[in-house]
């Protein structure tokens, strides 16, 4: 068995074999509890609370669930904002004109036809997260359902050593 240091939000910081874990602020304001974890617990994986079994479980991703991933790969891609000007003005200096076969214009077409566009997201109000986070079960495909400072991910997991206080 390994033991796994979450935050209260039910993301893990670090894994640690049962036995080798260091001490740790165990007040009631605590950000960070040592939880009872899988041995192929990996550092991805997420805390979350189920409502059908009314108890904290783990979601075993893969990596962390992005929505915005290819927003932000197009942002990498694109490069900074004077790293793209840098390219306009010599284009400009040398030559006199921006062209659709220039070097910024290529290189923009690039990333756009690398990265697909990325699927606008709809946002919830806090009724909706709330009506959402009492019903529906988490998964590797959704997001994240954090715990919170009142309401730590690991006081509902039976893997933390004071659960049933």
């Amino acid at each position: 068995m390994k033991k796994a240091l979450v935050g209260y939000q039910g993301w893990v910081s670090e894994i640690r074999n049962a036995g080798e874990e260091y001490e740790i602020y165990n007040g009631p304001d605590a950000q960070m509890q040592w939880v009872d974890a899988p041995d192929e617990i990996t550092l991805d994986w997420t805390l979350e609370w189920s409502p059908s079994q009314q108890r904290m479980i783990w979601v075993e991703r893969d990596m962390p669930y992005s929505p915005g991933q290819n927003e932000v790969a197009r942002k990498v891609a694109y490069g900074e904002i004077g790293q793209q000007l840098a390219i306009i003005f010599h284009e400009l200096y040398t030559s006199g004109t921006l062209s659709r076969d220039g070097e910024w214009a290529t290189h923009i077409r690039t990333v756009k036809s690398i990265i697909d566009r990325p699927e606008p997201v709809e946002p919830i109000t806090l009724e909706e997260l709330q009506a959402r986070s009492a019903t529906e079960e988490p998964g590797v495909d959704k997001p994240n359902m954090p715990g919170t400072p009142e309401m730590p991910a690991w006081k509902r997991y039976p893997g933390w050593t004071n659960h049933n206080q």
